[in-house]
Order: C-alpha cells, then sequence, then structure tokens
C-alpha cells in the first residue's frame, strides 16, 4: 500500500477544511467512529465546526459500527443494519431548504 497522504505532512490545499467559506453548500459530513484511515475529530468534525462558523448549513453524522470503508459499504442492501447511512443521505438531500 502507498500513502498518499501521511498526517501531518499531508498538504494544506487537498483539505476540505482549508476551502470552507461562506460560500460552501449546505453539506451533510458522514463519518465512522472507529475511522483509523481518516479521523473523524480531526477531519469531519473540525471541517463541521468551520463551516458552522461560517454560517454554513451543516450536518454531521458520526456512526459507532462503521469505519472508512464500511460506511460507503452500509449503502449495499446487505450491509444497511451497520448505520443508516441511505436514510440519512436520503432524509438530507430531500430536506426542504429555505
Amino acid at each position: 500500500m502507498q500513502v498518499a497522504f501521511e498526517w501531518p505532512g499531508t498538504p494544506a490545499d487537498s483539505q476540505p477544511l482549508v476551502h470552507a467559506s461562506k460560500d460552501s453548500p449546505p453539506a451533510l459530513l458522514l463519518a465512522g467512529r472507529g475511522d483509523t484511515t481518516v479521523n473523524p475529530v480531526r477531519n469531519s468534525e473540525a471541517l463541521a465546526c468551520r463551516l458552522k462558523g461560517a454560517g454554513v448549513p451543516v450536518e454531521l453524522q458520526v456512526y459507532d459500527r462503521v469505519s472508512h470503508v464500511t460506511l460507503v459499504a452500509a449503502l449495499a442492501g446487505p450491509l444497511r443494519g451497520l448505520a443508516p447511512v441511505l436514510a440519512d443521505i436520503e432524509r438530507f438531500i430531500l430536506k426542504p431548504r429555505g
């Protein structure tokens, strides 16, 4: 396996956090609490805080039973019991916006 982004030597411009601004669209951030690929606190929670601070509507959902890979796998029918990822995405997409 080749590491593309090794924290803390990750190029700043590759991080969504540095691109968050008042012009960012509403965001749904999904993360697995056990994610060892992308740190949910350093990445997802920090991005949610930055977006909220910029006045952007943001929802953060951190699931207990999934990792980086199984969060996406939970979209598949046989694995939906791991986390309500598909339902949360559908709810976010269908949510009325002012």
